[in-house]
């Protein structure tokens, strides 16, 4: 559990440095990056390419291999039988070019919460182990008490953020649409 957590924390850092660096995401950035890397293998030089509100290529390949990654990772700790349907939805739970990048950080903050847990868990219950002689089941019922006292791993949701998706379920079809149309885009 340990590898696995400083595995994804890894990729949680490589991720808040592309963003550190500059690296945008929003509606149409991956059309802009797709033209991006068409100017770079027409011989364009990166410094010109920037000049236009692009990304750099390899930025945008770093990107998308990060999220890749996550996605194989995913995959492969579920069980059995892996489906096309599956790798769409797992790429759905982590950062994606089309969010903003609020929303990115957000979102990669909360995977990094739930790393950071993993992670103290796996000492927590190593230490256990060792003050009970091996007893995991003791270990288990230490770790769930302890846990109740730890914090939600949830950060707090980004500041523009408006009315969880969540609670549209209970808004009546035409409520819905009244709020679309006095929405601004």
């Amino acid at each position: 559990q340990r590898a696995n957590a400083n595995a994804s924390l890894q990729q949680y850092d490589a991720l808040d440095a592309l963003f550190e660096q500059g690296m945008k995401t929003g509606m149409l950035e991956k059309y802009k990056n797709d033209f991006a890397g068409f100017l770079e293998a027409m011989a364009v030089p990166t410094e010109l390419i920037a000049t236009f509100g692009l990304n750099d290529p390899a930025m945008a390949a770093a990107f998308n291999s990060l999220q890749m990654t996550n996605v194989m990772n995913v995959l492969a700790k579920q069980k059995g039988v892996q489906t096309e349907g599956d790798a769409i939805r797992a790429s759905k739970t982590w950062a994606n070019i089309s969010n903003t990048e609020e929303g990115n950080r957000w979102i990669n903050q909360y995977h990094r919460n739930i790393a950071e847990r993993a992670k103290e868990r796996a000492y927590f219950l190593e230490n256990e182990l060792r003050a009970n002689g091996g007893n995991i089941g003791e270990a288990e019922k230490a770790w769930e008490n302890f846990a109740k006292s730890l914090g939600s791993v949830v950060p707090p949701m980004p500041k523009n953020s408006k009315k969880p998706v969540s609670d549209l379920s209970a808004i009546s079809d035409d409520d819905l649409l009244r709020q679309l149309n006095g929405a601004s885009f």
